[in-house]
């Protein structure tokens, strides 16, 4: 049996971090962290662990990540990258303006570890097609999920009156902005809708400014999981989505929901080609796909199709098996 040490953040509130964070919980405590908040004690635990340690998992890209890997192959220790997102794709897309050594640097990261694990089955692809020069150290690690108990009765809604959320606010990447413009065009059709949309507001992408949109910013998950518990239906039309839990989310919400082809969350889960947005900039495909699933409920048979072994327990001991197998 190997000792592992993952590298990264688990103490804060967010998909990267909380995925870490279950991962290590989940693992009879053969799973290490650091503990240091402090930046330079946590570097100097961070060096002396990775002496210690026989596997080194490093989850989420930082400025130290080379030197991590450096170090670790110096030390003739194996490393195993949790890959969330694509630093080059989401700075283009998203226009984040980051440094070109940055960029450059993320590529030869992912050069230099010796497995790169994707969020999901469906990313892990994506990735591959990105990046085919290193096709050979990609494959996947199904993001774990809470267990989704009795399957909650479907809402009573009221008589042609829907509530709908979106998450991620402005960012390119959401692609949020053609959802919204797709509704406006429904509630202009008659239907009435109120939207709500949740995230940060990125001042390099477009601002969705719409009456008929409540943008509602950033909030806690507690709070999301609230307005989702009052909401009807959930809109992931991500241009790339490496899993997605607030996909999981609105499930245990009790929400049906409406995702892109590219979100990884389908990886786990059964979901026909009605709830599907196959092309996620068709804003006419999208007004049809949401008309049908307002007459339509998915939430109960999506969550009866969800494989087996998705808990964080076999998320955790499948990442220890693949540590251990290096």
């Amino acid at each position: 049996m190997k000792d592992i040490l993952l590298i990264g953040d688990y103490k804060d509130n967010g998909g990267p971090t909380n995925v870490n964070r279950e991962l290590i919980n989940n693992s009879n405590k053969k799973i290490k962290c650091i503990f240091n908040d402090n930046k330079y004690l946590r570097f100097i635990e961070t060096l002396f662990k990775i002496i210690l340690f026989d596997v080194i998992v490093i989850s989420g890209y930082s400025n130290k990540s080379i030197f991590y890997t450096d170090f670790c192959h110096f030390l003739k220790k194996k490393v195993v990258y949790l890959m969330h997102g694509c630093i080059k794709y989401e700075n283009e897309i998203n226009i984040l303006g980051l440094s070109d050594n940055y960029v450059e640097s993320e590529i030869k990261f992912l050069n230099k570890v010796d497995l790169i694990l994707c969020t999901s089955e469906l990313y892990s692809n994506w990735v591959k097609n990105f990046y085919p020069q290193i096709i050979s150290k990609i494959s996947f690690l199904n993001n774990g999920i809470p267990f989704i108990g009795e399957i909650k009765p479907n809402k009573k809604k009221k008589k042609n009156e829907y509530n709908i959320i979106l998450i991620g606010g402005n960012r390119n990447i959401k692609n949020n902005l053609i959802v919204c413009k797709a509704i406006k065009e429904l509630v202009n059709e008659g239907l009435k809708i109120n939207l709500k949309l949740f995230g940060r507001k990125y001042k390099n992408n477009e601002i969705i400014d719409d009456n008929n949109v409540i943008y509602k910013g950033m909030v806690s998950r507690e709070e999301l999981m609230t307005e989702l518990k009052n909401s009807d239906i959930y809109i992931c039309n991500s241009l790339v989505e490496s899993f997605g839990l607030s996909v999981i989310d609105a499930l245990i919400a009790g929400c049906d929901i409406l995702i892109s082809k590219n979100v990884g969350a389908s990886s786990i889960f059964k979901i026909d080609d009605n709830f599907v947005i196959n092309d996620c900039k068709n804003l006419d495909e999208i007004k049809e796909k949401i008309r049908y699933i307002l007459k339509n409920s998915n939430n109960r048979k999506i969550i009866k199709s969800i494989k087996k072994n998705t808990s964080y327990k076999s998320a955790s001991e499948k990442l220890i098996h693949i540590c251990n197998n290096l």
